[in-house]
């Protein structure tokens, strides 16, 4: 088992609703225009079923829980 810390932010209700994780695959750049690999997607990839997540939100740890499946694509939650 592994422990992974979550900073969630404009997506947070819906994911906690969900109960999923959700971050985008890339993000932009420094220069406003091109974009980048977002190496916190990169993480969620190592995540596996039986890890620990603890959700970090406005300032406080907000839920904990269990991973019960590899990662997977979807699209950006409304």
């Amino acid at each position: 088992m592994r422990y992974w810390w979550v900073n969630q932010g404009q997506t947070y209700r819906e994911e906690r609703r969900g109960g999923y994780l959700w971050s985008p695959k890339r993000s932009q750049g420094k220069d406003k225009q091109a974009t980048v690999r977002n190496p916190f997607y990169e993480y969620m990839r190592e995540v596996a079923p039986g890890d620990m997540v603890f959700s970090y939100n406005d300032g406080h740890v907000v839920s904990c829980g269990i991973i019960t499946s590899y990662c997977y694509e979807s699209p950006k939650p409304d």
